[in-house]
């Protein structure tokens, strides 16, 4: 699913470096959710974001029509808990 998206990868994803903050945090879990898009599985108004993880940092889409538009539907939403989505940095915004 990465290729339907293009956006630019920050150097240090590039070289392999992850940042992760926290020591529960795995540093390989923005390379495994590379290109997919994710959303929390709390009840929170952070949790129900959608997010696309992209370079190592996830941004928020904040509109359903970039989604369709890219490709996805619903069903390609995989949720994952607060505290995973707290390791991965956030980029900026997607419309």
């Amino acid at each position: 699913m990465l290729s339907r998206v293009k956006l630019a990868v920050p150097a240090a994803f590039a070289l392999g470096i992850a940042s992760c903050s926290g020591n529960a945090c795995d540093p390989r879990l923005p390379f495994k959710l590379e290109g997919k898009l994710v959303h929390g599985s709390g009840t929170s108004v952070d949790d129900a974001k959608i997010y696309i993880v992209v370079g190592g940092e996830k941004r928020w889409i904040t509109t359903w029509q970039w989604i369709t538009a890219h490709g996805f539907t619903r069903s390609d939403v995989l949720t994952r808990s607060s505290a995973e989505l707290a390791c991965i940095p956030e980029g900026d915004r997607l419309p």
